[in-house]
């Protein structure tokens, strides 16, 4: 087979042979524009044509995976071996990888913005397509002895993009450790830079359940944020460190941190609603509900509702549903509570998000407890638990006692035989089937399970 390779590699023009090397340096795929950007100095038309030749002879292949208008290619595992040996003769090499660090670092900008409007579910699976060459401009820009450009690109990277994709595909490992490994070249960054990846550290941290590690590094980003002197910086460290202290219970100390950042977001935008104060309502909206004032957490989230829905942000959006949808069944008022989870659910589908879907199905069970559906809601938090684990989610610790207490009535109503069976089958089920079932569920209109 290598001969065969070798062979092959033998037919083609010095000009093919230099971009079938070079074509290693994206082993996650490549479009005509990622080509053109990062290996050769012509157009992405040029680009197509020189892909097009290598399609001819079977040194590429289009791939299934979509990234855009443009047809993707790809090349086969042994073909890419070859290519990767060849790869390290090239002494160009260095001024490639920096090519491409710069057009990573410029797809992520775009990504930056994307994410904050109606498009948010293609921006998300842009970065799924390029994942593999993503970790690959990680793993060489974040070198000890990378120079200093490549390691601002990758941690724009980090920073722009690949924090929230990480955590919306339910990758909080992979994106950890990316941090940490960024974080190790602090001393090569801006303070206001230390105290970004610091933030998204913590948030990491804290959806993994390591509360202490994660207390400790969003107070370190907060006194960076107050040394840099920025207040969108120090709103945003604001908002983590309540978060952190959200998910360990301590209420009071949260609500303090979202109202330092509701004071700094209302002084900067003069009153007016923008998405670092649609972010700090929707934090304070979930601490008051857990002090039990449904009333003040409900108003906060409406505002945040009528800002979310004006702008598009969809994936924020959901999440204020949610929260609507779990106070709406803490109030009694199932019937709007169904509504709100129907249409959370939706969006966190539809965006492939993987860890809301996760978070929406919780809030439902509590719904299915409240209407009574005994057997579904079983079923339910058996997958809910499993799901997690599977995944690597976390429970706060609040909210794991609340579904203990929830495992308990379950049990006293269906006994211990059909609670075990319906428990069961919900672990069979896993994320996506689950999720299935229960927008079913949630899109009709409401009927008493048969066990009730």
């Amino acid at each position: 087979l290598r001969a065969a390779v070798e062979w092959s590699y033998g037919l083609l023009s010095e000009e093919e042979q230099r971009l079938f090397v070079r074509l290693a340096l994206l082993p996650g795929g490549f479009t005509s524009e990622s080509v053109a950007a990062v290996l050769l100095d012509g157009s992405p038309a040029d680009a197509l044509d020189a892909l097009e030749r290598l399609l001819e002879k079977n040194i590429v292949r289009v791939s299934a995976v979509k990234s855009g208008p443009q047809p993707r290619f790809f090349m086969l595992a042994v073909l890419r071996a070859l290519a990767e040996e060849r790869l390290m003769l090239d002494g160009e090499l260095a001024g490639l990888c920096l090519r491409r660090a710069r057009y990573f670092a410029d797809l992520a900008a775009q990504v930056r913005a994307g994410l904050t409007g109606k498009e948010q579910g293609a921006w998300l699976d842009r970065l799924a397509a390029e994942e593999n060459n993503l970790r690959a401009t990680l793993a060489w820009s974040l070198r000890a002895d990378a120079d200093d450009e490549a390691v601002k690109l990758a941690v724009d990277l980090i920073l722009d993009a690949l924090t929230e994709y990480w955590v919306r595909r339910a990758r909080l490992g992979e994106g950890l450790a990316w941090h940490q490994l960024a974080l190790t070249l602090r001393d090569r960054l801006p303070v206001a830079t230390q105290s970004r990846l610091l933030q998204r550290l913590s948030w990491y941290e804290t959806l993994l359940g390591r509360y202490e590690t994660a207390s400790r590094h969003s107070e370190r980003a907060i006194d960076l944020a107050r040394l840099d002197g920025s207040a969108d910086n120090l709103s945003t460290s604001l908002q983590i460190a309540g978060l952190v202290a959200g998910h360990q219970g301590d209420y009071g100390r949260a609500g303090r941190y979202f109202q330092e950042t509701i004071a700094l977001e209302t002084a900067a935008g003069k009153g007016e609603m923008v998405h670092n104060l649609a972010v700090a309502y929707n934090n304070l909206g979930i601490v008051l509900k857990h002090q039990g004032n449904y009333g003040q957490a409900i108003a906060m989230h409406q505002q945040t509702l009528t800002f979310r829905r004006a702008q598009g942000d969809l994936m924020r959006l959901a999440s204020t549903l949610r929260e609507l949808g779990d106070l709406m069944t803490l109030t009694g008022q199932l019937d709007e509570a169904q509504r709100f989870f129907a249409e959370s659910l939706t969006i966190r589908r539809d965006l492939d998000d993987r860890r809301g879907v996760w978070l929406v199905l919780s809030g439902v069970g509590r719904l299915m407890l409240a209407r009574g559906c005994w057997s579904d809601c079983a079923r339910l938090c058996g997958a809910i638990l499993d799901a997690g684990q599977q995944i690597g989610l976390t429970m706060p610790p609040e909210e794991r006692r609340v579904l203990e207490g929830d495992i308990r009535q379950l049990r006293q109503q269906l006994g211990e035989a059909e609670f075990a069976t319906a428990w069961t089958a919900g672990q069979q089920l896993g994320l996506d089937q689950a999720a299935g079932e229960v927008q079913i569920w949630l899109d009709s209109p409401f009927a008493q399970d048969q066990t009730a």
